[in-house]
């Protein structure tokens, strides 16, 4: 597959292709993404938006993204945070029959 290179661009040396390529990444990051919203914008508060845009990159699960010191979440990355954190907690009740289930225990097992 053959490429049509702007004559300009063949021109350029190297500095200043890098110069140009760092020109335009800087606007884009100005103009800001509007589908990722970052920790100074996030409901979650700049603490946990951080700490969800690290562990959801561990994790490997997408939707987000670090550029120097901003910290991105995408719109559904960040509705599934919030999901997460505000769902209702399990009664306790809940959580011990869970916790029996897993270890192969009957309720009557433990009286």
């Amino acid at each position: 597959m053959t490429r049509r290179l702007d004559a300009s661009i063949l021109d350029m040396t190297l500095g200043e292709l890098l110069a140009a390529l760092a020109q335009g990444v800087a606007a884009e990051l100005r103009a800001g993404d509007l589908s990722m919203i970052d920790q100074s914008a996030s409901p979650l508060g700049p603490r946990r938006h951080r700490a969800a845009v690290r562990r959801r990159i561990q994790r490997g699960e997408g939707g987000a993204s670090v550029i120097g010191r901003r910290h991105l979440l995408t719109k559904d990355a960040l509705d599934a945070e919030l999901a997460a954190i505000t769902g209702a907690p399990k009664p306790k009740s809940a959580k011990r029959a869970e916790l029996l289930a897993e270890l192969g225990l009957a309720e009557s097992d433990t009286h």
